[in-house]
């Protein structure tokens, strides 16, 4: 079963990898490259299938969801889907300049993956706040998943509140699972500046405690960051190698990230 595990390059080798790679419907050439989203799609998809999350009658609650193709992938393996992304404004502009953003539910029906009244019987859309989860309904979910945002909501403080807030809205046994940026090149040094966070192991191990008085946890926890050749040679801008698994940018201060996966359960 899947951990909470940081990218490296040996997933990219997995069956499991390649089975979702091919069932979100990637084509050429995206899917000849090691780029880290397909591994935080397929790493989601993953954990919430070995986790019984994804069957007929289930209901499952994404947030930031842009143009995420599992979203009607989720919906055709059968379970109810209500899918979310920010309100209208001048950061919902930013994330739809690079077609991450939502406006309708239109932008998340993939025909190729499921029937249109299918997708319209299990699939919801609206807008809402990653900060402010008082409008839904506690203990009323089976899964909920993220995908590269939780490190967006303005601080660190704000990130923790969200990943622990999150767990009041699952269902006893539910999951919650999110990717985010994780700093591989320091254990101590915290990038913090108000646009984006990078969680230090500290940080995730803080939050798993701190989780535990809810008799909740992050499963697992892996911070192997892999000594393949791919995980060394990082990218940088302008982001021109057939690889993108570790990465950097000046706007990062020079620190070396990657996404990680967080599985957490409630029990």
């Amino acid at each position: 079963m899947l951990k909470s595990i940081v990218c490296r390059q040996e997933h990219f080798n997995s069956d499991w990898f390649a089975l979702w790679a091919e069932r979100i419907g990637l084509r050429e050439p995206i899917n000849q490259h090691k780029h880290r989203k397909i591994w935080e799609w397929a790493t989601i998809s993953q954990a919430l299938w070995e986790r019984g999350a994804l069957n007929r009658g289930k209901r499952g609650l994404g947030f930031a969801v842009g143009t995420e193709r599992v979203v009607s992938m989720f919906a055709a393996l059968g379970a109810d889907i209500e899918a979310t992304d920010l309100f209208a404004g001048e950061k919902a502009e930013f994330w739809k300049s690079g077609d991450q953003y939502a406006v309708s539910r239109e932008a998340l029906f993939r025909p190729e993956q499921i029937d249109r009244s299918e997708f319209d019987a299990r699939v919801k859309f609206y807008n809402a706040d990653m900060n402010d989860l008082s409008q839904f309904e506690h203990g009323a979910y089976d899964f909920i998943w993220s995908s590269c945002a939780v490190e967006h909501l303005g601080s660190l403080a704000k990130a923790e509140a969200f990943l622990k807030g999150a767990m009041d809205l699952l269902k006893p046994g539910g999951t919650s699972v999110h990717t985010t940026e994780f700093n591989i090149s320091s254990l101590t040094e915290l990038f913090d500046d108000g646009n984006a966070v990078i969680f230090r192991e500290q940080d995730l191990r803080r939050i798993d405690r701190d989780m535990r008085i809810k008799r909740c946890c992050i499963e697992n926890l892996d911070f192997d960051i892999g000594c393949g050749p791919l995980d060394v040679d990082y990218d940088i801008e302008p982001y021109i190698k057939p690889h993108h698994i570790k990465l950097t940018m000046p706007a990062l201060r020079g620190y070396v990230v990657t996404s990680v996966i967080l599985i957490c359960r409630k029990f």
